[in-house]
């Protein structure tokens, strides 16, 4: 008699989860052109810009100097394209766009403190670029610029100020890059940009570069070679921290949350997304597979439990961290075209909260700019938690 008893339990809790899982979806609000392809999205984190969104795009063209039957290498260029969004229910506004090399990777700094918000790039010739934003204006100018690698690309960056700012005012920047290195880059107060180490982390391409927010000291890279690895930068970084082989294919990128000190979150070719317990990094503490391989993941700004995932051809995500299990709770399916870009835009409620003013009068923090490369498309969506 206990068989059919636990076969009706186990048939009412797949109808429950089922339950549960429809009722969060992503709500469709404007879909754009970006004209060439695109590969970021990041929405500024800052106080009275939080309605702007930076896009990266990622173009390859043919030489015209090229030779017919001559084996040229394409083109690689490159576009920031600024948007507006002043009201969520509006659609977003092309505010203007500058040319570049090709982007790879853009972050805003977190800092409250600049004169204007300051948005960081790598790109296809090697560069890391910073440019400052002027909304009222809609200027982006570039205030200085440093080379990382020669010859070769980019790959990802992080700053290290997304939890708390030095006292001294100086941040940090971590760049990987397709040679398999990691290099770090200091940025004064008085905007003097340079590279202060740089060292081999990985045997083929080093996907992605993060920092630790709540220990500046560590960082973490992940590569092509399979391997997810820690490096404590007072070294001389001869010798990763830790390496965790647990990836079965390229690691792509790393988040580390924005509340909780302990937890890290990693993305990989391989289709899953691992949560780990940054005090023992042998083996990810619970783990969830998305379909698909896996670009981007964004912690939300301000919910501990939410992750924004962009995983490639199996579309979009948002995945719910519970603790002791993650799961996908809403999906948006892309048709085959590889989402690449992912960010949540940061609501104000932050900002009231630390100024002790009235959390009712926040904006919307479900507003996600997410974008597809080949098909150069933009799209503004709500995630909807009922």
């Amino acid at each position: 008699i206990l068989l059919p008893i636990l076969l009706l339990v186990a048939f009412f809790a797949l109808i429950f989860v089922g339950a549960v899982m429809s009722t969060s979806v992503f709500e469709e609000l404007e879909v754009l052109s970006t004209d060439l392809t695109c590969d970021a999205t990041e929405w500024c984190p800052r106080l009275g810009s939080n309605h702007v969104l930076a896009v990266g795009l990622y173009q390859l063209r043919d030489d015209p100097n090229a030779v017919e039957g001559d084996d040229t290498p394409k083109l690689r260029i490159g576009q920031i394209q600024m948007y507006h969004l002043d009201d969520d229910e509006r659609p977003l506004r092309l505010s203007t766009k500058i040319d570049s090399a090709a982007i790879l990777d853009m972050k805003w700094s977190a800092s409250q403190n600049d004169p204007l918000p300051l948005l960081a790039t790598v790109t296809a010739s090697g560069d890391l670029d910073l440019y400052s934003f002027d909304h009222s204006t809609d200027t982006l100018d570039k205030s200085t610029s440093v080379s990382v690698i020669k010859d070769q690309l980019a790959l990802s960056l992080d700053w290290d100020d997304r939890v708390k700012e030095s006292e001294d005012s100086v941040r940090n920047i971590v760049v990987s890059s397709q040679d398999g290195n990691i290099s770090t880059a200091r940025l004064t107060p008085h905007g003097e940009l340079s590279i202060t180490s740089s060292w081999h982390a990985h045997d083929f391409p080093a996907w992605i570069a993060a920092y630790n927010y709540w220990n500046k000291h560590i960082v973490y890279s992940g590569g092509d070679d399979c391997k997810f690895k820690s490096w404590d930068i007072r070294t001389d970084c001869s010798y990763p921290a830790s390496v965790s082989k647990a990836h079965q294919m390229g690691v792509t990128t790393a988040h580390s949350s924005l509340y909780q000190e302990h937890v890290l979150v990693t993305g990989s070719y391989d289709e899953y997304v691992r949560v780990w317990d940054t005090r023992s990094l042998r083996q990810p503490v619970r783990e969830c597979n998305v379909g698909g391989g896996i670009w981007r993941l964004k912690w939300h700004p301000t919910d501990p439990s939410l992750l924004l995932c962009a995983g490639m051809h199996s579309g979009f995500h948002v995945l719910k961290d519970c603790g002791s299990s993650i799961e996908i709770v809403a999906s948006h399916d892309t048709k085959g075209e590889l989402a690449y870009g992912a960010s949540w835009k940061r609501s104000n409620r932050v900002f009231l909260e630390q100024n002790n003013e009235d959390k009712n009068k926040a904006e919307d923090s479900s507003i996600v700019g997410l974008c597809t490369f080949y098909d150069s498309t933009l799209m503004l969506m709500r995630y909807c938690s009922k």
